[in-house]
């Protein structure tokens, strides 16, 4: 299933999961990383938890569109 296949709105539904992730592993990262590591390895972890919250929210909204569907 092609993603841009979709309706409209559930392309928009998508992405605004895809936001909200990405929202989250912000949150999470600044939660969970030490302050006190050296400033470009604060910055490249938290953009690793940026990316997987983000990943995870679009694997998790694609998942819920293919069994909506079924």
């Amino acid at each position: 299933m092609n993603p841009f296949g979709w309706m409209r709105e559930h392309r928009f539904a998508f992405f605004a999961t895809t936001i909200f992730g990405a929202c989250v592993g912000v949150i999470l990262g600044m939660r969970r990383i030490d302050p006190a590591l050296n400033q470009n390895l604060y910055w490249a972890w938290l953009g690793v938890w940026v990316v997987s919250g983000a990943v995870l929210a679009g694997i998790g909204a694609y998942i819920r569109h293919l069994l909506r569907r079924a």
